[in-house]
């Protein structure tokens, strides 16, 4: 290839790269319209709850019951790391359908690479994790940066348990706020 190709091949990667941030910047914006809008329905059932002739003892909440019926499709469950004292969402885990998928917002900043992701993650969280889950199997989507090639995003497989879920949201907050806290000490 000659250098005015790759010249052009770059500033189209680069374009690329600005569209996809541009782009994941707007589901953020959508992803924060739609917590407000379940804050809201929180908010309403609520006062249906205070002013409803069963007591909330006998209500059942969603939790509750996917504890006892992780595997229905019904359930699905969000839950979100942000890094301290902002409002920057820093990785999103969503597990329905037996399936936890989590997404870095901003991979560069995690910055997992293959070797880290097997050193920090495979080894301290998912080995532990497959004593429980025999058929758990993990998936991640790769980023190509100049400088690396980053994990943007991990998927989990044949999660029967909601207690999986939460043990791997606690560990990866843990391991996100840890590198957050190591790169700003750097």
């Amino acid at each position: 290839m000659k250098e005015a190709d790759i010249k052009i091949l770059l500033q189209l990667k680069e374009e690329l790269i600005r569209l996809i941030k541009k782009k994941e910047e707007y589901i953020e914006d959508f992803q924060k319209e739609i917590d407000i809008f379940k804050e809201l329905v929180e908010k309403i059932t609520n006062l249906i709850s205070k002013e409803s002739f069963i007591s909330a003892a006998n209500l059942i909440d969603a939790e509750t019951a996917a504890k006892k019926e992780v595997t229905s499709d019904r359930f699905q469950f969000n839950k979100k790391i942000f890094v301290p004292n902002t409002d920057d969402l820093i990785a999103d885990l969503n597990f329905s359908k037996n399936t936890i998928k989590i997404r870095f917002s901003h991979p560069e900043q995690i910055n997992i690479n293959q070797e880290r992701f097997i050193t920090e993650i495979i080894k301290p969280i998912l080995v532990p994790l497959k004593k429980t889950e025999q058929n758990l199997q993990s998936h991640v989507v790769k980023l190509e940066t100049p400088l690396d090639t980053l994990i943007s995003s991990i998927i989990l497989q044949n999660v029967q348990n909601y207690e999986s879920f939460i043990l791997i949201y606690d560990e990866f907050k843990r391991y996100i706020l840890k590198n957050l806290e190591n790169a700003a000490d750097k």
